[in-house]
């Protein structure tokens, strides 16, 4: 279980100085291990304890502290004594919260190998010993999948002996990606105009009574589906063919009472050709379809918006198209446009503005115009959508006064929160939203202070080192003060750095010089550390990486801190 705060604590006596690894492990250690007897169940002498395993014969080892134990425990299998227990270093296998809060583990060991086994808790969980239980059971190699042609009940390890006849080219409809023998039943959909369509089964309540059958004109079955589970999801895959009418037969086998709210669709290149379910109080019911329009549904463009909208079309096809500039880098690019009609309009003479919309609930009802001193119209933005954020592009001069005007085309309502900024080379000119009541509010603005608010670019964080008190736009040119030693001779230089603070030097410590280098740790931002002196007073804090430190003689404790969960550290002294 990961805890949301790791900790650490060594003991160190700082009467002398040395480089040292600090890791203490409480209980037994991986050199002390004690030879285990199997079968048995064993409690430990303290919290982590270790074993030696030698099997004698080669099979299957089932390690586990379920049930015995109510406390946080771990399993760990090694090959060898690990050099370090942070890192997977010799693991073979291991195993934390398998059932519960207790682990399990079934790994295979051979016959004559040393194995060593560690019992244990997760991060100090256990105040006292833990119980486990070791056996084994002898291998019976042979095909254990049931649905195989050569399964074997008494085995118990697979030994990829399974015979499983099938379609296994996997350029056929039917291909079965679990069949190992190829039993010529391969069907290919290869013919002209034909495409393979997704099938898509989804059930409900009673899943057992769902029947599906896709029949051709013919009345040849060219797919089914049943024995569905509960709540279940199926997919499968059809082959459609112009000019052909399908019939689905949708079917409840145990009386009229409806598919439960269970449905299914076909589809093909996201197009969806049929969508339908049993109604409640049928027993059967059918549905026709086709993938061109032959019967059933017609397929076309749906979107009134479109250019060549359909209004006989009562599937979409993909098919829409949106006449309108598909160039990013012109300043009349449209979004929804996937049709360049050569309208693309370029800023030659003036300056590119940004203009970012924000829409929330009924998006549709928001218009955004702006307009030059001589009432001509730049922009007009419209036909948007609800929780979307748009950008556009608008070319916009110096000298010149500009009035945007924010619609509803709906009434007085409002945007509902939704909003607009124009920048210009990363300076917010104007930012506003429709107020609540209103059906058109105006905002004058310029990109040179000729009307409105004047524009004054710079840094307007007071916290900042270059904070600009005549700025009232904040153009992003904020710097922080970054504190640290900028003396490139001293021993804590930080390149970093731009307010100069605490270097330390060869000859800076009246006492002792400690060198502290905190490393090993996949995640370097989670790590941190406190020292304490005998009274636990706080003398110094770090984090992930190396630090000079100014000590006395005495003793200290450090502190070791994971802010999500151990991940695995050292630290140097």
């Amino acid at each position: 279980m990961k805890p949301n705060y790791f900790k650490v604590v060594l003991a160190v006596a700082l009467l002398f100085l040395s480089y040292t690894t600090f890791s203490q492990i409480p209980g037994e250690t991986c050199s002390s291990a004690q030879p285990l007897e199997i079968p048995s169940t064993v409690t430990g002498i303290a919290e982590d304890n270790w074993y030696i395993i030698t099997p004698e014969v080669t099979s299957s080892y089932e390690i586990t502290t379920c049930s015995l134990n109510t406390c946080d425990t771990r399993l760990w299998v090694y090959s060898d004594c690990p050099s370090d227990l942070n890192t997977n270093v010799n693991l073979v296998a291991g195993n934390d919260d398998s059932c519960g809060l207790q682990a399990y583990l079934n790994v295979t060991l051979f016959a004559g190998e040393t194995y060593y086994l560690r019992v244990g808790d997760f991060s100090n969980a256990c105040t006292g010993p833990v119980t486990f239980s070791i056996s084994s059971y002898e291998m019976t190699p042979g095909c254990t999948d049931p649905s195989a042609e050569n399964y074997n009940a008494e085995a118990n390890v697979d030994d990829g002996s399974c015979i499983i006849e099938g379609c296994t080219d996997a350029a056929a409809i039917n291909f079965n990606s679990n069949a190992t023998l190829d039993n010529g039943s391969c069907e290919f959909c290869d013919g002209e105009g034909s495409v393979i369509g997704t099938l898509y089964l989804c059930t409900f309540a009673n899943p057992g009574q769902v029947e599906l059958q896709i029949l051709n004109s013919n009345g040849d079955v060219v797919a089914e589906m049943y024995g569905a589970n509960g709540g279940a999801i199926q997919y499968g895959e059809v082959c459609l063919s112009p000019g052909e009418c399908y019939t689905a037969v949708m079917s409840n086998n145990t009386g009229p009472n409806g598919w439960y709210n269970g449905y299914f669709w076909i589809s093909y290149n996201g197009v969806q050709y049929i969508n339908q379910s049993l109604d409640y109080g049928l027993e059967v019911e059918t549905a026709n379809f086709s993938i061109d329009g032959t019967c059933g549904p017609v397929p076309g463009c749906t979107d009134p918006n479109a250019d060549n909208y359909d209004p006989s079309a009562q599937v979409w096809d993909g098919s829409c198209i949106y006449l309108g500039c598909t160039d990013q880098g012109a300043i009349n690019y449209n979004w929804n446009a996937n049709q360049d009609d050569g309208s693309c309009e370029y800023c030659t003479d003036g300056t590119v503005a940004t203009i970012y919309v924000c829409t929330y609930s009924l998006g549709e009802q928001v218009e955004l115009q702006i307009l030059d001193s001589n009432g001509n119209e730049v922009i007009y933005i419209d036909n948007l959508w609800s929780n979307q954020v748009v950008y556009f592009y608008a070319c916009l001069h110096q000298g010149e006064c500009y009035t945007i005007n924010m619609i509803n085309n709906s009434g007085p309502y409002g945007w509902y929160n939704g909003y607009f900024w124009i920048n210009v080379n990363g300076v917010q000119l104007t930012t506003g939203a429709l107020q609540y009541g209103q059906e058109v509010a105006s905002t004058i603005f310029s990109i040179d202070g000729t009307c409105g608010e004047a524009i004054i670019p710079g840094c307007t964080d007071p916290n900042a080192l270059n904070f600009d008190a005549d700025a009232n736009v904040n153009d992003g040119s904020c710097v922080y003060p970054i504190y640290g030693c900028m003396d490139e001779s001293a021993l804590n230089f930080n390149p970093s750095a731009n307010v100069n603070e605490g270097c330390i030097y060869e000859d800076s410590c009246e006492s002792n010089l400690i060198t502290v280098s905190v490393t090993g740790s996949s995640w370097p931002t989670e790590i941190s550390y406190v020292i304490y002196d005998a009274t636990y007073n706080v003398v110094y804090q770090g984090v992930y990486g190396t630090d000079y430190i100014c000590l006395e003689d005495g003793c200290y404790t450090i502190e070791l801190y994971d802010s999500l969960a151990t991940d695995g550290m050292e630290v140097h002294l």
